[in-house]
């Protein structure tokens, strides 16, 4: 049973059924954090090749479907080559990391250009691979990212990649769960 009143890790077991009868059940965990801070908040130490813009707490538009997905705090990456983000962990906490990601509306609006995005977004924790997705493209969807932090880690890396020069990738509403 999931207590919303008492921070913590629960264990649920859920299960599902299909219409030939078959079933499957998972053993999952439901965090219930005491609060989240916006990624923002925290000061990353940027290392890059070249060509680099990277802002904070900026309006990012995520494509889902067709649709334009407004975000009103957000990160905003674009370097030739790569760029990644590095923040400290050390003694704040941190259980989860979630955040939205995808080519933002400022590169999909440049039909010639953009077009040509192929991005590789990796997620690093203490610089162990956590999480990769390659060939991230003008039209692909936005995708929604959540990782648990194990107890002790130092730092959380963002590494985005891209050889085609077009590649502005977004991330909306990132945060940190405590």
């Amino acid at each position: 049973m999931i207590d919303n009143n008492n921070a913590g890790t629960y264990k649920i077991n859920v299960s599902a059924k299909n219409s030939l009868g078959n079933i499957i059940s998972k053993s999952i965990e439901v965090l219930v954090y005491n609060s989240s801070e916006y990624l923002n908040s925290y000061s990353p130490v940027v290392h890059k090749d070249n060509n680099i813009c990277f802002t904070t707490n900026r309006e990012i538009y995520l494509y889902e479907d067709g649709n334009e997905i407004k975000y009103t705090t957000g990160i905003y990456v674009k370097s030739y080559k790569n760029i990644s983000l590095t923040y400290n962990l050390e003694n704040k906490g941190i259980k989860y990391f979630s955040t939205f990601f995808g080519v933002e509306k400022v590169i999909r609006d440049n039909v010639s250009y953009g077009g040509q995005v192929n991005a590789t977004v990796k997620i690093y924790i203490d610089d162990e691979v956590c999480y990769e997705k390659t060939n991230i493209k003008w039209e692909s969807n936005m995708i929604y990212l959540a990782i648990k932090v194990p107890e002790n880690s130092k730092t959380l890396k963002i590494e985005v990649i891209d050889s085609t020069v077009q590649g502005g990738i977004g991330f909306g509403d990132s945060k940190f769960y405590i």
